[in-house]
């Protein structure tokens, strides 16, 4: 190790020490740690009488190097792979054979010790009474310019011994207070009425502050009012301002990384985003009436967004990583554009990515302010939180069995060749794969190969065949639920069908018995999992494989079942996926639709629980008001993360994943976990 002495000081690159440790012979990661600290304490020549704070600082070094090569799976490559830039950063320790001896220079009066500021004052309390001297500091204070201060001396001074224990019992009672930011985040994670706080905070009166203070934060989680505009029977706020915010709240969360730069120079910064339209229906019809007689509320069209990077340039460090939503397939982050009573239709569909399109188009970079430094913020959008229907409305795809990025229909997709040679709609790939409904559609093609393999038979007429395939269907939904307690094919009034990600997730995860059940072939059922996870993993996928093993996929399932034509959305997914991959900038894994999807079911509960209901146009402000604040990035930042298993990738996974080679320079306790509120996202 070559240690560079400067001065006062002896500095080690990170990497320089995380390579002691590494090289180190001793298996023990503890006794490591203690061989670091003898060779820092040799080379800073420090004396017994220091060296306990020496070996402090070396153990707080230690746990950053342990938890960030956890994080990376124990995998010496990843880990100096994806901590390059923190690597690069410098410890310093004193050096203590460079200290100047006795004779040093008096310190000032801020930075000394208890015992050294009461020598340096006693020649005051000598000449002067005590009221004297609270005199002479109010007076000094208001000289300074701290009235506050001036007020809070000349006020203890006068006041009675009754009305100091009642300071004194303020003063140690906000100790334990929490910040009006806390408590709202503990407002949000319990989900609680303004009734049910206050009467909490009448329990405990001292640990929570008033709902008036936790009221004015949550005004700041809200864009500029005049861009917020709502009828009953629409709300929406204009783009520009609703990214604006963001950003804002977004420097709050990464102002620690920025100032601590301040020697660099941080260029071409980019806040990655990705949004959607979706429809939800199921709602709750109220006894109020709309001005419009065509008004209902039983149904809603939902747009969103959702940032997932901060990007930006330091000097010569290019795409360095400054804030990362790691959570992407979360509601934690998930912002409302506009919500609207209106059906999913086509007509709608359109004219509602044209509008925000057309905003979009219009949009100029964000303009904030961290210290001294000035920064500009531009914005890259991408419109992949869809779904079928809305990619076939988009494009203009009349029939639910073609394929809207090649035009090919059902009846042609095994015919493997001929798809692989059609020509594919360029503009239809900015769409991404609809990662959630993914695993559902290849767990429904799966689930209706098994009900249709006794006739083996695509178009079921005859009605002894179909007898045949009900008593299958509801042997097969007999045995889920007995063996893995699944309910597979059942309606949900209002919400389709019991066929949803978990249902699927669980479905693959168990091949074993979904193979036994239903009698697919396994390595079939195994290989749609492996696409699957690979689309979901969030990291960048090397398309040539993932390419060839998807296309191995396609000629499997043809082969083992001819009689059965591909669904639309099993050949968009092995057919196209790679080059919808090639085309989008970021991971496939992160641009999945599950946030928006996820988002539906908070709206429903905050209609319900969280509004009021004096008129509509005040509902369906509050509920657009709670989802400002439950996905405002600063408090959502703040907010603690669920606690969940992280899952290990398969080795035939890792295998069709590019290196993670991004650096980062968000703060260290943002990527610590690698675990998602959706059981689609996994680690290596």
């Amino acid at each position: 190790m070559e240690s560079t002495v400067q001065g006062r000081v002896v500095e080690f690159t990170r990497r320089e020490l995380v390579d002691i440790m590494f090289k180190d012979p001793v298996k023990n990661w503890d006794r490591k740690g203690q061989n670091l600290q003898e060779i820092i304490i040799s080379k800073t020549n420090c004396p017994p009488d220091n060296q306990n704070a020496t070996r402090y600082k070396v153990s707080l070094f230690l746990n950053k190097i342990k938890s960030k090569y956890l994080d990376a799976g124990r995998r010496k490559d990843l880990f100096y792979k994806r901590h390059s830039a923190w690597l690069n950063l410098k410890e310093m320790f004193p050096n203590y054979a460079a200290l100047p001896g006795p004779g040093r220079p008096s310190s000032s009066f801020d930075v000394v010790g208890e015992r050294s500021k009461r020598r340096k004052v006693a020649h005051l309390g000598e000449t002067a009474s005590g009221n004297e001297l609270s005199f002479a500091a109010a007076m000094t204070y208001r000289k300074e310019g701290q009235s506050d201060k001036a007020k809070a001396i000349s006020k203890i001074s006068s006041a009675s011994s009754v009305k100091l224990k009642s300071y004194m019992s303020s003063f140690s009672s906000d100790n334990n207070c929490l910040t009006p930011e806390e408590a709202l985040c503990v407002l949000l994670d319990a989900q609680l009425s303004v009734y049910q706080y206050n009467v909490i905070r009448q329990a405990a009166t001292s640990r929570f502050p008033s709902y008036k203070k936790v009221l004015d934060v949550k005004k700041l989680c809200y864009p500029n009012e005049n861009a917020i505009s709502a009828s009953e029977k629409h709300v929406q706020v204009a783009l520009q301002d609703l990214l604006d915010h963001t950003c804002t709240r977004l420097a709050l969360v990464c102002k620690e990384v920025f100032l601590s730069l301040e020697n660099d120079t941080i260029t071409d910064l980019k806040l990655h985003i990705k949004w959607g339209i979706d429809g939800t229906s199921g709602f709750t019809e109220y006894k109020q009436k709309f001005q419009d007689a065509s008004g209902s509320d039983a149904a809603m069209l939902v747009t969103c967004m959702v940032p997932i990077r901060l990007v930006g340039n330091i000097s010569i460090q290019k795409d360095v990583i400054f804030w990362q939503n790691n959570r992407p397939s979360s509601p934690r982050f998930c912002r409302p554009i506009q919500l609207q009573f209106e059906h999913e239709t086509t007509e709608r569909t359109k004219q509602e990515m044209m509008r925000v399109e057309g905003e979009i188009h219009n949009l100029r970079p964000t303009n904030i302010e961290v210290g001294t430094k000035h920064f500009a913020i531009s914005h890259e959008l991408y419109f992949t939180m869809t779904d079928e229907k809305i990619c076939n409305a988009v494009t203009d795809t009349s029939s639910t069995q073609r394929c809207y990025i090649c035009k090919k229909t059902s009846s042609q997709f095994n015919s493997i060749a001929a798809s692989r040679q059609a020509p594919v709609d360029n503009e239809s790939l900015r769409f991404g794969l609809s990662i959630l409904h993914g695993w559902i559609r290849m767990f429904e093609c799966l689930l209706h190969v098994s009900y249709k393999l006794p006739v083996s038979k695509w178009r079921v007429t005859k009605p002894q065949d179909k007898l045949v395939v009900e008593e299958t269907k509801k042997r097969i939904q007999q045995e889920f639920k007995t063996k893995l307690g699944l309910i597979i094919d059942r309606p949900k009034p209002g919400y389709g069908n019991s066929n949803d990600g978990n249902t699927a997730r669980r479905f693959f995860n168990n091949i074993e018995i979904s193979a036994a059940i239903t009698g697919v072939n396994k390595n079939l059922i195994h290989r749609f999992h492996i696409v699957l996870m690979t689309h979901s993993s969030g990291f960048d996928i090397d398309t040539k494989k993932f390419d060839i093993y998807c296309l191995k996929t396609a000629v499997l399932f043809v082969k083992l079942y001819p009689w059965f034509n591909m669904p639309t959305s099993v050949h968009k997914i092995l057919m196209h996926s790679s080059i919808v991959i090639s085309h989008a900038l970021l991971p496939i894994g992160l641009l999945t639709e599950e946030a928006q999807e996820a988002r539906n079911k908070d709206i429903k509960r905050y209609r319900e629980q969280y509004s009021r209901k004096c008129s509509r146009e005040m509902t369906i402000r509050d509920v657009f008001n709670r989802l400002l604040v439950t996905s405002d990035p600063f408090i959502s930042s703040m907010r603690k993360l669920p606690i969940k298993k992280i899952k290990v990738l398969p080795c035939e996974v890792t295998e069709m994943l590019l290196p993670f080679n991004v650096q980062r320079m968000d703060t260290e306790s943002s990527y610590t976990e690698r675990d998602s509120d959706s059981a689609s996202e996994f680690s290596d």
